[in-house]
Order: structure tokens, then sequence, then C-alpha cells
């Protein structure tokens, strides 16, 4: 009887575990044809369109990409992506050969949302201000919905991108007028957290050139890299300039206002070197060391700081001041001289170079002033006096020219001047200071002649 049971039992429970595993097997084959039916609709070009659609009304511009791959398990590689430039810019602006989006999934059961990869391909950014000084990314926030009443720091979920990288990065800063920074072959490799509202990374950054309105162009760029409470360290900054190394740092803060700041010190470079790379009408030699302090919002007009440059041994093959001296005073020597030390001391504000100092000194000549360059036109004023020896005084062809010198009781003559005009084009009221102090010299010596005589 016990027997009979438990083998009706046995039966009954095999038969269950019979339909239990079939029901089981039957749910996973359902959902594993749903979940490949789902991708397979995620890979259609109306479902890829829809996404690009989606990140276009996020973004406020239109973003296109030539191909469009999805992998719900992975994540999305785009290639040929571009992002518009929102009205009345014109223009892509912001373009990458490739962009590759990597995730962990299954992060979300830990609360927290994991980018294992993150990286561009060839990426430009092209950041332009109109005449207003609106930057076109500012017409991006702009255009967005307004945020959620619930800050940041109330969202429980964390971000964490492990590998965060651009390669072969290419960034073009530029006004209405000129572009004012291009930086070329930009590599990133960091990782980031956001957590609290808070962004927090760290990483590296090589940037091949950074050209500073074609005038100064820093090669070798490199530097760690930290973000921490809105703002951006690069510190210790490395990198050549006209063969010379730079040191310093330089931070970025988005709080409110992106504003960035600048320190840097240069020694040994080349200023020949400068003055061909700017292509500038000056030729000039010597050894340039130089320390500044440049903090700015974007434009020239923004830019504010302070420095000083000195130059050892400077030579004049070229000066379009100095040939205007040679000229005037009739001394073609004048036109190249050589001095022992050439510095100068600067300040930036309100879209001016101001020089408080400028002291060029040699044995025999002497060059000094003050004055101010506008670094929209490149329009100058300056104030200068200009100390010859005796013995190069002497080699002024006629009295009356010489007359035009005061005696500064040290071995040298001096006469005050104006400089203004342009950088490549200097004018200066030197030839009539000259002329009018030798016409008096003149009419001095006529009226002894006919009183005394």
């Amino acid at each position: 009887m016990v027997r009979r049971w438990w083998s009706s039992l046995e039966r009954r429970t095999r038969t269950r575990l019979v339909v239990v595993t079939g029901v089981a097997l039957a749910v996973v084959a359902a959902a594993a044809v749903y979940v490949a039916t789902l991708v397979r609709s995620l890979e259609t070009p109306e479902v890829k369109q829809a996404l690009l659609d989606r990140a276009s009304a996020a973004v406020g511009a239109r973003v296109q990409a030539r191909t469009f791959d999805v992998k719900v398990l992975q994540g999305v590689v785009l290639e040929g992506v571009s992002i518009a430039n929102p009205p009345p810019f014109t223009g892509p602006l912001v373009t990458a050969d490739r962009l590759v989006l990597r995730y962990n999934p299954w992060s979300l059961l830990r609360g927290r949302v994991e980018l294992t990869r993150l990286s561009a391909d060839a990426p430009v950014l092209d950041l332009t201000m109109d005449a207003r000084g609106v930057f076109n990314y500012e017409k991006l926030s702009r255009s967005r919905p307004a945020p959620a009443t619930a800050s940041a720091a109330a969202v429980p979920v964390r971000l964490v991108v492990s590998k965060l990288a651009l390669d072969h990065g290419r960034l073009v800063v530029r006004d209405s007028r000129a572009a004012l920074v291009k930086i070329e072959g930009a590599d990133l490799d960091s990782s980031v957290r956001l957590e609290a509202g808070s962004l927090e990374g760290e990483g590296k950054v090589r940037i091949a050139q950074v050209n500073l309105a074609d005038a100064f162009f820093v090669r070798d760029v490199s530097s760690p890299l930290r973000a921490s409470g809105g703002t951006l360290t690069l510190a210790p900054l490395r990198a050549t300039l006209a063969t010379g190394q730079v040191s310093g740092e330089a931070t970025v803060r988005s709080q409110k206002d992106l504003r960035f700041a600048v320190r840097v010190a240069l020694e040994g470079a080349e200023l020949r070197t400068l003055l061909e790379e700017a292509r500038a009408v000056q030729r000039m030699s010597g050894t340039v060391t130089a320390d500044a302090v440049v903090e700015g919002t974007g434009g020239i007009e923004t830019l504010t700081g302070k420095g000083q440059v000195r130059v050892e041994d400077c030579e004049v093959a070229h000066a379009p001041l100095m040939q205007l001296v040679a000229t005037v005073l009739r001394v073609p020597e004048l036109a190249h001289p050589d001095f022992d030390e050439c510095r100068a001391t600067f300040t930036l504000g309100a879209g001016r170079f101001t020089n408080p100092s400028l002291s060029l000194k040699g044995r025999s000549l002497q060059l000094t002033g003050r004055g101010v360059t506008s670094l929209r036109s490149l329009a100058i004023d300056y104030d200068m006096n200009l100390a010859l020896g005796e013995a190069l005084a002497r080699r002024i062809p006629t009295q009356e020219l010489r007359d035009a010198f005061k005696d500064r009781g040290d071995g040298f003559v001096t006469i005050d001047f104006e400089v203004t005009g342009t950088t490549s084009a200097p004018q200066s009221d030197l030839a009539l200071r000259v002329g009018r102090a030798a016409a008096e010299s003149g009419l001095k010596k006529f009226l002894r002649r006919k009183l005394f005589n």
C-alpha cells in the first residue's frame, strides 16, 4: 500500500517537474525571441533616425551620423558625426570621424551608470563668438528646456566614465574677425566621475601645437589633468616655444561663466625664431626669458594680465623704427644696433597691450620709453627717449642736427620723440623735432654773426 502510494507520488512529481521545466523553457525562449526582435527593431533606419532626432532635440542643434551601430547590451558606435551650429551661426559646431560609447548595463543594479568607454576619433570643435561676445555653444544651452527643480545632488545615480579619450582632436576659437586660438593634434586619456552634482576626474593631455592668433606657436604641450569642483586644472604644464622651454599651469572654471587663467614662464627661446613664426617685419636675434599671467573669458577684449620679457644679446638686423632713426640722423649704423639687454614690462586689459617700461640698452645707444598697442588694430602710441654716446653722436654729420640733443651728464646726449602708426608701419615726429632744433640752431648762429660780426 505504502509502496503504491510512493510510486504514484513520484510519477506526479516527475510530471510537475516536466511541466514546470517546459514552461520555464518556453518563457526563456519567448524572452529570447523578444530581445532578438527588439535588437533587430533598433537596427532599422527608422529607429536610428528617431534616436538622432531625439539627440538633436536634446542638444538644440541638428545631430547627424553617416553610420549608426547599436548593440543593446554593449553600446553605440557612430561614424561621420556632426552637430550643426545653432542659428544664426552657420556650418558645423562639432564633427568627429568616429564616436564610441560602451557601457555596462548591469552597473544599474549597483545604483550607478558606468560607461566603460567614451571616445572620439579626430574630433573638431569650432567655437565662434559673434560681435556681441556671445559664443555659439551658449546658444545651445539657451535652446534646451529649463532644468528640473531638483538639484543634481539629489539624484542618487552616480555616473562613472572609466575611459574618456580623444585622439587627434582639433579646437578653434574665433571671433567675428579672425581665429584667436587653434589647437592641433590634441590627445586626451582620462577617467571621470559625477556624484552629488560634482565632476571629478584625472588624466593626461598631449597637444602637438597651440597657435595663438597666428603669432605664437607653442608645441609639444603635455600635462596631467584634474577636474574637481567645477575647475579643470592642467599642472604642471610643459611645452616648447621657439626652441625655448615653457612651464606653468592653466585652469578653466565653469561655474556661472566660463573663465580661464594661464601662468607661464619661458626660458631660452630664440627671438629670431619667434619673429619669423609671427611673420613680423622686425628681424632681431637674442635669447628670450619671460613670465606672464593672463586671464580671460573669451575674446581679446576680455584678456587681463601682466608680465615681463628680457632678451640677452639683443641684435637688430631690421626694425622700421631704427631705420627711421638712422635716416633722420643720417647715421647708417643706427639701423643695426647691438644691445646688451632688452627689457620690457607689460599689462593686458581693455583690448590693449601696455608697456609701462621699455628699455633697450647698449654701450653707445639706449632706447627707452613707454606706450600702448591696440590688440585689435596693432596701432601704437609710444613716448620714447633716444640716448647716444658722445662718440656715436659725433657721427651725426651736421652740428645743427647734433644741437637737437641734450647732454644727460653721463656721457650720453638725448632727445625725446613720439612713435605712432602701427607695429609694421611706425611713424615718428623725430624728424620734425630734429628739424625744428636744427632750424633754431641755424637761426641763432645767423643772428650771432649779424649782431657780433
